[in-house]
């Protein structure tokens, strides 16, 4: 396997079980001499499943790592973690139904966008920080979507990249831009509060 040295390998693949028992073959070989696994879990769900051996799924590839002896690294806060999955719960037990289908939340649902927000910007930026500098000897295992992004913020290489997109993500709506804009938002907001501030001490 030809790698860059000074740049972590990165794995992207989907949450859903078939997509990881398609792709665990490879990751085992993958993890083999490697010291650490950056993978997309909270604390508590590493902690929990190589506590409670659950192999479901990106906690089967924590305990696989760690049968392995690679060091396993959450690459979320606990705190973000609780928000995003608050905030989606809350968007559920809201869902409408017509015709028997689920109808999608509006793109100006605030509890929407925030969770947008948090599970693209702010947690990107986080592991941003984490990965930055680390080489070969560290694997990183997240969802393709944002693999795909950590991709070039991070300047990842090809030869260093092994991205599984399953046929129906490329169909998909992809709701990035609605964190996009949120985040302008956000910024635009922040810097609006700075500007007072300032105009407050002149005076």
């Amino acid at each position: 396997m030809v790698v860059f040295p000074n740049k972590p390998i990165l794995v992207g693949v989907g949450h859903h079980q078939v997509d990881i028992d398609s792709q665990l073959d490879l990751i085992k070989e993958i993890l083999k001499g490697k010291k650490q696994l950056f993978i997309e879990l909270s604390p508590k769900q590493v902690a929990d499943a190589i506590k409670l051996k659950s192999k479901v799924g990106y906690g089967g590839i924590a305990i696989l790592a760690h049968s392995m002896g690679v060091k396993v690294i959450p690459l979320d806060k606990q705190m973000d973690s609780n928000e995003v999955d608050t905030l989606m719960n809350e968007l559920s037990q809201m869902q409408r139904f017509e015709g028997g289908r689920p109808v999608p939340p509006s793109e100006s649902d605030p509890k929407l966008r925030r969770a947008l927000y948090v599970d693209h910007h702010k947690r990107e930026k986080y592991w941003e920080s984490l990965l930055s500098g680390k080489g070969a000897e560290s694997v990183v295992i997240m969802y393709h979507g944002h693999a795909k992004e950590m991709q070039k913020v991070l300047n990842i290489p090809k030869d260093n990249a092994f991205l599984f997109e399953p046929p129906w993500y490329r169909q998909r709506n992809d709701l990035r831009h609605i964190a996009d804009q949120e985040k302008s938002r956000i910024e635009k907001e922040r810097l609006e509060r700075k500007r007072r501030h300032a105009q407050q001490r002149r005076h």
